[in-house]
């Protein structure tokens, strides 16, 4: 429906949402309490994500599709568009992220500035929306593939970006960038950096 309410003090472990098209979650509701061990389909979780999430799973279009998930994230997965994920310019992840994985324009495809821990996400992902995207994420020990490498200004440790396509560079570098013990890996004549 069109609920809009904020569950601040929610706690809901261990349960499954499905709906007849895996939209049985209220949409438009702000997740703000704490979720542990749930499962759902695609398009679960698909408010804000503001809350504490813990070993939770959904299909794609999850966690925050389209919108800010700002909350902490551990042990998740998700597929793709999730996690402040989608093609929007609203899609956004500035929260905390831990053991994450997800499908491509995941993890804040426009404004990627949370802090990411050996999490794994596929192409177009982490801010990729090119030139106008924000890449300004701290990323420690994740795995990722570009096809549209974003300019990072954040601060990267122990990472691995593999670009995809052809003749196709792993990362562009911005203003302030701070890159440790990580491994950019172009195809072809591209340039790693």
């Amino acid at each position: 429906g069109t609920a809009t309410e904020r569950f601040d003090d929610t706690y809901i472990e261990n349960c499954v949402f499905s709906g007849t098209s895996d939209l049985g979650m209220r949409q438009s509701v702000e997740y703000a309490g704490t979720y542990r061990r749930c499962t759902g389909g695609g398009n679960s979780f698909s408010g804000i994500a503001s809350g504490v999430f813990k070993e939770c799973s959904a299909g794609g279009n999850s966690f925050a599709n389209r919108l800010e998930a700002s909350g902490t994230f551990e042990d998740c997965v998700a597929g793709s568009s999730s996690f402040g994920g989608g093609t929007s310019t609203l899609s956004v992840a500035s929260g905390t992220f831990k053991r994450c994985i997800a499908g491509d324009f995941s993890f804040g495809f426009y404004d990627c500035t949370g802090v990411f821990e050996d999490c794994v996400a596929e192409s177009n992902s982490f801010g990729s929306a090119n030139v106008s995207g924000i890449f300004s994420a701290t990323l420690k020990n994740c795995e990722l593939t570009a096809s549209t490498p974003s300019s990072f200004t954040g601060t990267m440790r122990g990472c691995s970006i593999r670009a995809t396509g052809v003749n196709q560079s792993a990362l562009q570098v911005g203003t302030g960038a701070k890159i440790f013990d990580s491994t950019l890996i172009a195809t072809g004549t591209g340039e790693s950096i």
